[in-house]
């Protein structure tokens, strides 16, 4: 599919622009040479004026003058009249799309959002906010400040940011107009489109992988779930003190690593090796003290009965600490050990003193 590129900007000699415009007289050769590069590189142009104070009509005539089927597509109110110096065989892939709005500025900077690229050329306030927004929502932007006036701002705004323009890109757009600069400018702009794609591209990736993880730790957790549920059921199917004791050690690991999993689902990026063994971790230091509590408070902890009673308790008990235990441990780790300090005297008493 065809890059479509939204050209901006202005160069109208008898105007005053802030910052000034630098280099006026060259404007227009510079502006056809940038559309004449443009055709070559297959790409499509998206303007919306055809009047001669602003830089599109000279950039469409350049972009014209070379054969082959790019397509320029106009975007302006539909009451303004549009009307390039072109053959009319050239005229032919000329596509005018009224906007219904009566303000211009609807279509203008709606198309800035849907642009695969921005080129930006002299320009005042409009030219100079549509090229920031495209910095702001990194769409790959070529500001020629050599020309100075509003693209000098938005090269600024780029130089601090940067998105995906290299060192080379931003000093390239800093220089004084040369004659090799409209086809360094072009590949600089198509440059930054293809390192926009690979980022996109990687993201949408590692999106996808985290979608896999997310749902292999679903599924391992509902079955952890479903057998420390099973655990339960298990010791009602049993006399040996021994199989109890193991569906009562086994079942809240089994509901502590369900318990990790299952919120490991929420996390930005899921680790599911990693949620696992610290489910099981709580899980075993849960079950362990509460056990061990069981059995230094009563010597007859260790029954079949017992055991069967407990994992009512332990099993949710065990989901409780997978599901909380790093958020648990996060808040021990901030916690200060002492609250406030033993030596300070409450007001209006007298409190301990420090040994000399």
């Amino acid at each position: 599919m065809r890059p479509a590129i939204v050209v901006l900007g202005s160069g109208d000699l008898e105007r005053t622009y802030a910052p000034p415009l630098k280099d006026g007289p060259l404007l227009v050769d510079a502006s056809r040479a940038i559309g004449r590069e443009l055709a070559s590189a297959g790409c499509d142009l998206v303007v919306f004026s055809s009047d001669p104070e602003y830089v599109e009509r000279d950039v469409v005539e350049g972009y014209l003058a070379v054969a082959g089927d790019g397509r320029v597509f106009v975007r302006a109110p539909h009451d303004s009249t549009v009307r390039f110096a072109v053959s009319p065989e050239a005229a032919d892939r000329i596509q005018v799309e009224p906007d219904p709005a009566d303000d211009w500025e609807t279509s203008y900077y709606r198309s800035v959002f849907e642009a695969d690229g921005i080129l930006v050329i002299g320009g005042g306030r409009s030219t100079r906010i549509a090229g920031v927004i495209g910095v702001a929502v990194r769409i790959p932007v070529v500001a020629v400040a050599g020309f100075g006036a509003g693209a000098s701002v938005v090269w600024q705004h780029l130089c601090k940011h940067v998105n995906d323009a290299t060192a080379e890109d931003l000093h390239l757009m800093g220089r004084p107009w040369a004659d090799a600069s409209a086809s360094r400018l072009v590949a600089s702009l198509l440059g930054q489109r293809t390192r926009r794609q690979a980022a996109q591209a990687a993201e949408l990736q590692l999106q996808r992988r985290d979608g896999i993880r997310r749902t292999l730790s679903s599924l391992a957790g509902v079955t952890a779930l479903l057998l420390a549920a099973a655990a339960i059921l298990l010791a009602y199917t049993t006399n040996s003190v021994g199989a109890s004791m193991a569906c009562l050690l086994g079942g809240p690991i089994l509901a502590a690593a369900g318990g990790a999993l299952v919120r490991d689902t929420r996390d930005a990026h899921p680790g599911l090796l990693w949620s696992a063994a610290r489910g099981i971790g709580a899980g075993i230091l849960a079950t362990t003290l509460y056990v061990a509590s069981q059995v230094l408070t009563n010597q007859n902890a260790l029954t079949v009965e017992s055991a069967r009673r407990l994992l009512w308790f332990v099993v949710p008990m065990g989901i409780a600490a997978g599901y909380t235990f790093d958020l648990v441990y996060a808040k021990l780790r901030q916690a200060d050990a002492v609250p406030g300090n033993p030596l300070t005297p409450p007001a209006g008493g007298a409190g301990p003193t420090a040994a000399n």
